[in-house]
């Protein structure tokens, strides 16, 4: 019994490598590495004019469509042309149909 408990303490502290990395393990230590996420913020080689300069309220114009129900908006955009190619070579055929139901 002790000759078993032996073999298999050397056998765990050989492949520790060292005593050092066999009382990391065996007091349950954390291994300090560099932090992963960390990453240092680099500055832009060259900053747009008045980059600091705040957007004054209502000196964007932004552009309004008319005033639509929201049924008309829907159809508009279902009727507005697909930015994909339906008859994609990998789209399947039940894709194909669902798309062409919705399109009508």
């Amino acid at each position: 019994m002790n000759r078993l408990f032996l073999t298999i303490l050397f056998l765990f502290t050989v492949s520790c490598q060292s005593m050092g990395d066999a009382k990391k393990v065996l007091t349950n230590q954390k291994i300090k590495t560099a932090d992963e996420f960390l990453v240092k913020k680099k500055e832009p080689l060259e900053l747009p004019p008045e980059y600091n300069k705040i957007p004054e309220p209502g000196s964007i114009e932004v552009k309004e469509d008319k005033k639509l129900s929201e049924n008309e908006k829907i159809k508009k955009i279902l009727k507005a042309p697909a930015t994909e190619d339906i008859n994609n070579k990998n789209a399947s055929s039940t894709e194909k149909a669902i798309l062409n139901k919705i399109r009508k």
